[in-house]
């Protein structure tokens, strides 16, 4: 790391203090939450062992600029070889740590996957010079599709440059390819448990990416083969509304052409559709709001979330006011750029 180049934090503390600097700036809540889930993802990328890769959400949310990224609940990997040989690996990597951070693991419950299929289901605890950082549901299932030789090593370029400035150098991680990662994200969807985060993970892969059909077809037999796997299949109109309803609790908006679009998408893999499958994703796909239409949304809805806040501050303030001359307090609020201002005692003027 150059000399001009920012330097790594050189405590826990000031570690702390460079996320919450960047989760202030994000302002939304909800992205501050996935920022630091980012955050951890692309540690612990720097650390999987050599025969694993990410998948799932996680990895979703590191491919993609963080304006359209979600939440998380846990980082989803797979290996090849076998169970024992990743534990041994993993542990080892975590030990031997990777510019500050060092971790460990323990074996946990399941408690989302159901019994019968194979997974490796960890607490992954997380330091920062010899500090815990973070506690993480860490989830490893083995490479039963060989999609191993085929990972990608990706990372969004504006996630990169944040870390770079926090004085991380931290490299894209290893993760599933886009089509294979489609095509699990489709079969989830097919599941009964009505998943409107895999609809949610399926706008934010397609917003970037086109995918080749007969590739998809062929990693959506890869993903039915699974342990107690399902055929990938359209989805009834009645259970829409449910679908929808965690859809839009995953932080999605375009409901109506969210779900037109995974229709379709099931309709080009669905085996009882195969007469009426496409050669080519063509002009006639749904199409989805562009990246540019999402960040102006975005600060838009920023802005909004700014100014009742600073009204409501507004009005605490005024429900609140003492006789002249007395002391009032006023509530921490954000300035047009994004600083935050502390909150404060002033005197009232007479």
């Amino acid at each position: 790391m150059g000399s001009n180049e920012p330097k790594r934090p050189n405590s826990f503390k000031r570690l702390k203090q460079l996320i919450d600097r960047q989760t202030i700036r994000l302002s939304d809540t909800a992205k501050a939450k996935t920022f630091r889930k980012n955050f951890i993802a692309g540690v612990l990328g720097q650390m999987i062992p050599d025969g694993a890769y990410l998948k799932g959400g996680s990895a979703i949310s590191l491919r993609y600029p963080l304006s359209e990224s979600r939440v998380s609940r846990d980082i989803d990997t797979a290996y090849s070889g076998s169970e024992e040989e990743f534990e041994e690996s993993f542990a080892k990597k975590l030990q031997e740590g990777w510019q500050g951070f060092a971790g460990s693991f323990e074996h946990a419950e399941r408690k989302h996957t159901p019994a019968g299929i194979q997974l490796d289901t960890l607490s992954v605890h997380l330091d920062y010079m010899g500090i815990r950082f973070a506690t993480i549901n860490f989830e490893a299932s083995p490479d039963l599709g060989d999609h191993l030789p085929d990972a990608e090593y990706r990372m969004d370029n504006d996630m990169r440059e944040i870390f770079q400035s926090m004085g991380f150098d931290m490299a894209p991680a290893r993760m599933m390819d886009i089509d294979a990662q489609l095509a699990e994200k489709l079969n989830g969807l097919s599941r009964e448990n009505r998943n409107g985060k895999d609809l949610y993970d399926i706008e934010t892969i397609m917003r970037h990416h086109t995918p080749d059909l007969g590739l998809l077809r062929d990693n959506s037999r890869i993903a039915e083969r699974r342990d107690q796997g399902h055929d990938t299949k359209i989805i009834p109109d009645s259970k829409k509304a449910e679908y929808l309803a965690t859809y839009t609790r995953a932080g999605g908006r375009n409901k109506e052409q969210c779900w037109t679009l995974a229709q379709r998408l099931l309709s080009e893999v669905d085996l009882d559709c195969s007469d009426e499958w496409h050669e080519y994703w063509g002009e006639n796909a749904p199409l989805l709001e562009d990246s540019a239409d999402l960040a102006e949304a975005e600060q838009a809805e920023t802005d909004r979330i700014r100014s009742e806040q600073m009204h409501a501050a507004a009005k605490r303030i005024a429900a609140g006011m003492p006789e002249p001359g007395g002391e009032i307090h006023v509530d921490p609020y954000r300035k047009a750029d994004g600083t935050v201002v502390r909150g404060y005692n002033r005197r009232r003027s007479r």
